[in-house]
């Protein structure tokens, strides 16, 4: 497994399917989604400001205090996305709770073979 997989999980009830999906919808609500991370600076926050910048995007931060409380209030709906280590989402994506969108390593993830890296999927 590679150092950090980190992938884009989205609550199941986001009505989005895709990366490309979500970047359009993203575009079309404009500072209405929000996105939790477990603090500033953290991986999950980097990468979704990086994602920001690539995507033309504007969300919201919600920084927690650690990623448990991140991953409550993602699958509890109260933010409807996360860039997320893998350890924290799997086991909620294979469940039907989360859905992965893409995985920000350069091959994709053996255990989510389904999900595209986020060059592939555009």
């Amino acid at each position: 497994m590679p150092a950090k997989v980190i992938v884009l999980a989205i609550n199941a009830n986001l009505p989005v399917k895709n990366l490309p999906e979500f970047v359009e919808y993203a575009k079309k609500n404009p500072g209405k989604l929000s996105y939790s991370s477990g603090g500033n600076g953290s991986a999950a926050h980097i990468a979704t400001e990086y994602f920001k910048l690539l995507t033309g995007t504007d969300m919201m931060h919600v920084p927690y205090k650690g990623s448990g409380p991140a991953m409550q209030d993602l699958l509890g709906g109260q933010v409807p996305l996360s860039f997320a280590g893998i350890p924290n989402v799997i086991s909620q994506v294979k469940a039907g709770k989360l859905r992965a969108l893409a995985v920000t390593t350069s091959k994709r993830w053996s255990e989510l073979p389904e999900v595209p890296t986020v060059s592939e999927a555009g």
